[in-house]
């Protein structure tokens, strides 16, 4: 996944502005806080749902899978960086 996120940083991106959101977003939400487009963020929906990361709850939302790491994204955030 690490040479994935390296050639595309809509992955890091999208996952990050998911594990940020207190639930389920939208697409366009999406779109917005990471500042690509719709289609950019679709794709990297698709590629983290595949990779079991994310899921699609309903034709309009998607949210991280697993709880654990939301929690680690946020925790990640906010440590200082060397």
């Amino acid at each position: 996944m690490t040479i994935q996120i390296v050639r595309w940083p809509e992955l890091a991106t999208v996952l990050d502005a998911l594990g940020a959101a207190d639930g389920p977003c939208a697409v366009a939400d999406l779109a917005a806080a990471s500042g690509f487009t719709e289609k950019s963020v679709q794709g990297a929906l698709t590629v983290l749902q595949r990779r079991d990361l994310v899921q699609q709850l309903d034709s309009a939302r998607w949210d991280i899978l697993m709880p654990l790491l939301r929690r680690w994204l946020r925790l990640r955030k906010a440590l200082p960086t060397p």
